[in-house]
């Protein structure tokens, strides 16, 4: 089974600034993000076992990040993650960097799932 921390953000190096609502399995949140310590909006779908659904609703980066697992086989299964973001403002200068710092934060942190699991 994978289970996570929801107050990590590893990919965008966030932090819980403070939790809005809680209502089932849907979270509404601002985060801080690395980006020169600016804060976001998300609303967090959880579908235990299943997936988590990321909408980032306000902010510099808004967009969607979602992760579904799936299992493959005993003892196997597939991370798959998928981000569709706009960087906005400013910061859309630095388009590029973001979306590259964003993905090598998302390899890394599988890569380390995959390395504790093993």
């Amino acid at each position: 089974m994978l289970t996570g921390n929801l107050n990590s953000g590893m990919a965008l190096n966030q932090s819980i600034k403070k939790n809005i609502s809680k209502k089932d399995n849907v979270i509404e949140r601002e985060v801080v993000i690395a980006v020169r310590n600016l804060v976001c909006r998300e609303i967090v779908t959880l579908d235990p076992k299943n997936s988590v659904k990321k909408k980032i609703i306000d902010g510099p980066i808004t967009g969607t990040k979602d992760i579904k697992v799936t299992p493959l086989a005993a003892n196997k299964t597939l991370v798959d993650v998928q981000w569709d973001i706009i960087v906005r403002g400013f910061f859309g200068l630095f388009r590029g960097r973001i979306k590259k710092h964003i993905s090598q934060g998302t390899r890394d942190a599988l890569d380390r799932i995959s390395t504790t699991v093993t």
